[in-house]
């Protein structure tokens, strides 16, 4: 007999026993995996239009290494440091540049 079931996107039919089963993930795994998984969410990078449009701008201002202090947005800087695209430079490292990887994304 074909049991029909609601599709879920990329054709993937959700059945109680895939809850079941991520709840007995948790269950196994304990406290520590919910924790682990919390610790990852509140460190993940920030995103939203603006701090991709900041991270557009400095890091072509990086392109022309830039001073730190110059530079336009410092959450769209730590978001490309983490990100590899751009480094600290210069004397006492004062300056933003861009690594091999960001070049390579400015050249397109």
């Amino acid at each position: 007999m074909l049991v029909l079931e609601p599709m879920l996107p990329y054709g993937i039919g959700m059945q109680p026993r895939h809850a079941s089963a991520g709840f007995a993930t948790v269950l196994i795994a304990g406290p520590a995996n919910f924790f682990e998984a919390w610790s990852t969410w509140r460190h993940r990078l920030p995103s939203g239009s603006k701090v991709i449009a900041d991270a557009a701008e400095v890091l072509q201002q990086a392109a022309d290494e830039v001073s730190v202090e110059d530079a336009t947005d410092a959450l769209a800087a730590m978001v490309l440091h983490r990100l590899g695209l751009i480094k600290m430079a210069g004397q006492r490292e004062k300056h933003l540049a861009l690594t091999v990887k960001g070049s390579d994304l400015l050249r397109g």
